[in-house]
């Protein structure tokens, strides 16, 4: 409460002037009283509405800041899911084609050393052919 009102709040209900007069001209007259009064309101008006209404600012703030924070983490949750579901996924294919390839390779190879080895037994009967012939 500010201190001139206070002042006038303590003189009697009875509206004694010379205790009037001498808070008024404690104050520098009667025009600076009520300008204290009024400053001082004002000063208490902001003081106790201050809390108030930085209470009311934080908590729209906070809730504003959540209607948007909260669908923005579920949206990148769920991105994040998709592209980690979509790396397995081809991380699965990329092992079976390793196998698929690993087992063609074995065929070839193993193609190669049959092919290989029918050259030598082809190439063997010509060297004994050729030393029969002699």
């Amino acid at each position: 409460m500010n201190n001139a009102l206070n002042e006038i709040s303590t003189i009697d209900n009875g509206w004694d002037y010379s205790d009037l007069s001498t808070l008024s001209s404690n104050h520098g007259g009667p025009e600076q009283l009520i300008e204290d009064i009024y400053s001082d309101g004002y000063g208490d008006g902001f003081c106790d509405g201050y809390p108030i209404g930085y209470d009311d600012g934080h908590n729209d703030g906070a809730s504003s800041v959540l209607q948007v924070v909260i669908p923005l983490a579920i949206a990148a949750l769920a991105g994040l899911g998709t592209w980690g579901y979509r790396i397995w996924q081809n991380r699965k294919k990329t092992n079976e084609e390793v196998r698929m390839l690993a087992e063609e390779v074995s065929k070839l190879k193993a193609t190669a050393y049959i092919c290989e080895l029918s050259e030598e037994r082809e190439q063997d009967k010509a060297i004994e052919d050729n030393e029969e012939v002699e």
